[in-house]
């Protein structure tokens, strides 16, 4: 177990953005793939309001910490801080954070793209070696799994008496690597913080969500050329990241980018902030409106 006296807490948190420069050195947006996590980079140029995109694939979320610098800033699209729900009271279906109930408020239409995420005790569940196993043997097959795999998928998604979405049982593994890399102490590393590219796309599209599902071609297009209107160079930037990494999805590339564009304002914003009891983690999704993102200018250098 961890040391509680080792784990960061909410307020030591927000202390570590304290005195740092409202724009940040490099502004990192992750999102979780099947390969592991798409991370990019928006470094600053020397020129005013102009920055370098750099795309990395790592395995790892640990693999980032030696790109970081001390004035970076890191939006990441995964749950951070866990509901809270004492171990002795039984578990609902589906438990939602605060920000979650909001952020799916804001986005309206798009609301089912925010899920709950499972609780704290699940996670510790998992560390059983046993447990791991058999989730993996679930994930194997994610899609549609053979029918000889849908009872051990449906013991798996089935933790401490809590029913486990879809969506969370396939980020369950990426939750807990989060969740292992920032309770313990980071007085000395850069701030991870939670978004959702769903929510930064609504509040740099004037507060309305996208018109279609980020995987149906328009969906695509209508995300890329909002990030091109507010910031000349993404679109190129996207399909050269798409062509240097075909084995991302592109609407991974899409997501991380629009995080990254997000890290890059001088005002964040956040709903319905608060903090995990147990872990003291913040449970807040940060986004940020267009007028804080407008005369960003994203140009690709080579060694990108």
């Amino acid at each position: 177990m961890t040391n509680p006296s080792s784990r960061i807490t909410y307020s030591q948190l927000r202390r570590m953005t304290t005195g740092r420069s409202d724009h940040p050195q490099t502004a990192w947006g992750v999102d979780g793939c099947k390969q592991g996590w798409f991370c990019v980079g928006l470094e600053e140029s020397g020129t005013h309001n102009e920055r370098h995109p750099r795309f990395h694939l790592f395995t790892r979320l640990d693999e980032l910490l030696s790109k970081l610098g001390a004035n970076d800033r890191v939006l990441i699209d995964i749950p951070i801080g866990l509901p809270d729900v004492p171990n002795a009271q039984p578990l609902a279906e589906c438990v939602y954070r605060a920000c979650d109930l909001a952020a799916q408020e804001k986005l309206g239409s798009r609301s089912s793209s925010v899920f709950p995420v499972p609780v704290r005790r699940v996670l510790n569940a998992l560390k059983d070696t046993t447990r791991w196993r058999d989730v993996d043997e679930a994930l194997m097959n994610h899609g549609r799994p053979p029918r000889r795999d849908r009872k051990t998928r449906k013991e798996a998604t089935k933790m401490e008496g809590q029913r486990i979405t879809a969506q969370s049982f396939h980020l369950l593994k990426k939750i807990h690597e989060i969740d292992d890399l920032l309770r313990p102490s980071l007085q000395s590393r850069p701030a991870i913080q939670e978004t959702h590219p769903e929510v930064c796309f609504w509040a740099l599209n004037k507060e309305e969500s996208m018109g279609f599902p980020k995987k149906h071609g328009r969906g695509f297009c209508e995300r890329v050329t909002l990030l091109e209107r507010l910031c000349p160079g993404a679109r190129d930037a996207i399909w050269y990241a798409c062509c240097q990494h075909r084995n991302v999805g592109s609407d991974d590339i899409v997501d991380a980018m629009v995080c990254a564009v997000t890290a890059c304002s001088g005002e964040l914003q956040g709903s319905k902030r608060d903090a995990e009891i147990e872990s003291g983690l913040p449970r807040e999704i940060i986004y940020s409106t267009a007028p804080h993102i407008r005369k960003l200018r994203l140009r690709i250098v080579s060694g990108t």
